[in-house]
């Protein structure tokens, strides 16, 4: 069985960064695609879905067709998900703290 590439990824930001990841999401999205330009981008309007603090990077790894037929895609590599988050990190998000 030949299995494409994932090349889609949700991007969920670190809790601080959500409300300005959300904001900025068109130019967020155009600065990943300008990094990997094979790839497509969504930002996530919601939390993190770990506690490690940092960007989590999801690929949507198959899709059910019209006619209920399933693909799956290859998992992505583990050094992709690190440079993806490294240009994540790289991306001036600013941090918006809860007053307490």
């Amino acid at each position: 069985m030949n299995q494409r590439q994932v090349g889609d990824f949700v991007i969920v930001a670190p809790f601080e960064k959500r409300a300005a990841a959300s904001a900025q999401k068109d130019m967020f999205t155009a600065y990943l695609k300008r990094c990997f330009p094979k790839l497509n981008f969504a930002i996530a309007p919601f939390a993190p879905v770990d506690s490690a603090g940092g960007f989590s990077v999801i690929p949507i790894m198959g899709a059910v067709g019209g006619d209920g037929e399933c693909s799956l895609c290859e998992p992505p590599s583990r050094w992709l998900i690190a440079e993806i988050i490294k240009a994540c990190e790289r991306f001036d998000l600013p941090e918006v703290r809860l007053a307490s």
